[in-house]
């Protein structure tokens, strides 16, 4: 009997989430690949002692599993898929921690500022035709703060966010309120560094400073051909899913719709963060994660047989050979 992978169920996704996560961490233990990027003052009290390994990676098993989880809670929960579909827990393992593992002491952060974005961008999407929950918007914001105090790339969803707020149709308040949600955290902590003796604005110039900081030599990978087949089968993929996406959302419920449409402009938001920011590094990836594993899955969900198979199956394969052939 033929075995979908894309339609596999919670169990087996869990087996094989577990299995991917035990190759990514046993190549990055010999390779050490990927760099610190973006790691603002703040997050220096969340540095990990490199000493530390095994608690180190049971955080990141841990924070990984619940980013993983979040992102198939919001597909299912917005129907976004037409029938259950577990492929985006594995999506995101893979991209965040498959394509490049971030340096030892940013994987807990980084994947952790990628739970701050995940529950930012769920709350605001549970939040449609909720009127006057205003805590829905602050607490998105809030979370979306305080990612960029710990990690500043991730201010390219600031926008994201803002544009979900056009799209899902709030009114003047629930932007005061986003809006007061988003400078909170700044205002919080430039307030404790001036109680402390420092320069209020240190936390805002250091944040700028280390977006324009060049990326390190090995920010990425080198881009061998082996190394490019992943994120093409991966456009490919999202390509396909945009596609399908365009084609359904006349016969989807509104919700979904908009859904569709948040993620979609947090994909470009992530793309761009990746694309365009001179400290780009490996350390972005779960960040790229979390819009990618939640939009690219559609086309899957809607298609079945050998292509689709062999499409995600080539997508795995590759993030494998990628890691694990330069140790062999």
């Amino acid at each position: 009997m033929s075995i979908d992978h894309s339609r596999l169920r919670l169990l087996q996704t869990f087996v094989g989430f577990a299995a991917l996560f035990a190759l990514f961490a046993w190549g990055a233990s010999f390779s050490g690949t990927g760099a610190e990027a973006g790691r603002s003052v703040l997050a220096e009290g969340l540095r990990i002692p490199t000493e530390q390994a095994g608690l180190r990676m049971a955080l990141v098993f841990a924070l990984a599993l619940v980013n993983a989880t979040l992102v198939v809670r919001i597909a299912s929960r917005n129907l976004m898929y037409r029938e259950r579909n577990y492929m985006p827990s594995i999506l995101y393992l893979i991209i965040s921690l498959g394509w490049a593992w971030p340096a030892d002491n940013s994987a807990p952060l980084t994947l952790f500022v990628s739970f701050l974005c995940i529950y930012a961008f769920d709350t605001v999407i549970f939040s449609y035709h909720k009127e006057g929950m205003y805590g829905y918007f602050f607490n998105a914001s809030v979370a979306i703060g305080t990612a960029v105090l710990l990690f500043p790339p991730a201010i390219f969803f600031v926008p994201a966010i803002l544009i979900g707020l056009i799209a899902l149709g709030r009114d003047s308040r629930e932007w005061v309120v986003s809006l007061v949600g988003l400078l909170l955290p700044v205002f919080l902590c430039s307030y404790v560094f001036w109680a402390l003796g420092n320069d209020s604005s240190m936390v805002v110039r250091q944040g700028a400073a280390l977006l324009v900081e060049p990326a390190s030599p090995d920010g990425f990978p080198p881009m061998e051909p082996l190394a490019l087949v992943a994120p093409v089968l991966f456009g490919i993929a999202l390509l396909l899913s945009l596609g399908t996406w365009i084609k359904r959302r006349k016969g989807m419920r509104q919700r979904t719709q908009k859904a569709y449409l948040v993620m979609l402009w947090a994909t470009v938001a992530a793309v761009a963060m990746v694309a365009v920011l001179p400290c780009r590094s490996s350390a972005m990836m779960p960040l790229l994660a979390m819009p990618l594993a939640i939009f690219t899955p559609a086309w899957f969900g809607t298609h079945s047989g050998l292509f689709p198979n062999l499409v995600y199956a080539l997508m795995i394969v590759s993030i494998l050979f990628h890691n694990l052939l330069p140790l062999l």
